[in-house]
């Protein structure tokens, strides 16, 4: 998302507890107020060039969880970084930003 309404740099943003609004400010000493993306998972999947890998998934998720795609259409990291296979895609398009 594109905050191009202040003047200078953004030096903090904040989410409302109920996710609908963005609060930015700026080293100008203005404060913003932006309505939230509608789609999160698709906003910040349409960034993202990879999915958790399996490994990740049980240290940083659950192990007791069974592993989900994060974003449909990105590769699943494996959990060997040296491996030379393919990696495993997950099903679906992938995301594309509505802020590109």
């Amino acid at each position: 998302m594109a905050l191009e309404a202040h003047q200078g740099a953004i030096w903090s943003i904040a989410i409302s507890p109920d996710s609908r609004r963005i609060v930015s400010g700026s080293g100008g000493g203005d404060l913003r107020l932006w309505p939230a993306p509608k789609a999160w998972p698709e906003e910040l999947c349409a960034k993202l060039t990879r999915n958790m890998s399996r490994a990740q998934w049980r240290e940083w998720v659950s192990p007791e969880i069974t592993y989900t795609c994060q974003c449909s259409g990105l590769p699943i990291t494996p959990d060997d970084p040296k491996s030379k296979g393919r990696p495993e895609q997950c099903s679906g398009e992938p995301a594309v930003s509505l802020f590109p």
